[in-house]
């Protein structure tokens, strides 16, 4: 798992900030109900591994259980903005 030390957490990321791809505004409500969106967008994931770490952040983190299209949603967004190319990649300076 490829989760990053949750360094660049001082600055909250807006959704319309994260990159526009379908299920943007989905994501961002997933995610940012838990933690910073700087966590997420500090990645670089394949689909298996997002699908992982959503797993693991039910299992151990008590996270509630995505599914079905909302959980398509969640993971085809991340696996295309924040995959290990990291096209969005946000670095902080």
């Amino acid at each position: 798992m490829l989760i990053a030390p949750a360094l660049v957490l001082a600055e909250e990321l807006p959704w319309d900030d994260l990159p526009p791809a379908r299920g943007r505004e989905l994501t961002y409500g997933v995610c940012s109900g838990c933690h910073s969106m700087a966590i997420v967008t500090q990645q670089g994931m394949t689909r298996d591994q997002w699908d992982e770490t959503l797993n693991w952040m039910v299992e151990e983190q008590g996270m509630a259980e995505l599914s079905g299209d909302t959980r398509e949603q969640v993971l085809d967004y991340l696996a295309a903005v924040y995959s290990p190319d990291r096209p969005h990649f946000n670095q902080a300076d």
